[in-house]
């Protein structure tokens, strides 16, 4: 036996390993980042889907007192704040995606996530400020205090079609499916190459 005829086979036998590693090493990222982006779209469209049903609270609530006269009326802040406490779980989950899309996609892929997130905290403070405030606020309000009224009202009800907090959403919404549905449906190359 020859030094050659025994190199061969272990070298075949090494290369053969590292490659099959690497193939395997290079699925299970493929396979994580699949996952990211299956739960970072679930929880994206949970998000959208809560801050509308948020905002539509007090309308929806308007609705009901107008095809059932007869039952007790639901308060507008009461409307709202129980949609938020419904809404409270689904966005734990969505800061949990929101946080593993930073770490393994970067900052950059997160932005739409925090966009998200700070308008939900704007509706949270628009309504603890709205029918929270305290007794100077009510009693004596400053025009300054009238302008933060009208602007928390803003953001907890539904303005219409051309309303901004809503636009934002649908377009942070946009950004992630745009980014992370290519993950759910690779190209024929990711099966062979790691692009």
């Amino acid at each position: 036996m020859t030094f050659f005829s025994i190199l061969v086979p272990f070298a075949s036998f090494l290369a053969t390993t590292v490659i099959g590693l690497g193939i395997w090493r290079y699925q299970l990222i493929a396979q994580r980042k699949y996952q990211i982006a299956d739960e970072a779209l679930a929880a994206a469209d949970q998000a959208v889907v809560d801050i509308t049903s948020i905002r539509r609270a007090i309308s929806d609530a308007r609705l009901d007192v107008e095809r059932h006269p007869d039952a007790i009326p639901v308060q507008p802040w009461a409307a709202t704040s129980a949609r938020l406490q419904e809404a409270s779980p689904h966005f734990e989950n969505f800061v949990t995606a929101m946080k593993s899309v930073e770490r393994h996609f970067g900052k950059e892929a997160a932005k739409p996530f925090h966009e998200l997130k700070v308008i939900y905290d704007r509706i949270c403070e628009a309504q603890n400020g709205l029918y929270f405030r305290g007794a100077p606020q009510r009693m004596y309000p400053t025009p300054e205090d009238v302008r933060q009224l009208e602007d928390w009202k803003r953001t907890v009800e539904d303005q219409g079609n051309a309303d901004p907090i809503t636009l934002k959403a649908d377009i942070a919404q946009k950004a992630i499916n745009e980014r992370f549905r290519k993950h759910l449906h690779p190209n024929i190359l990711r099966l062979f190459l790691p692009v």
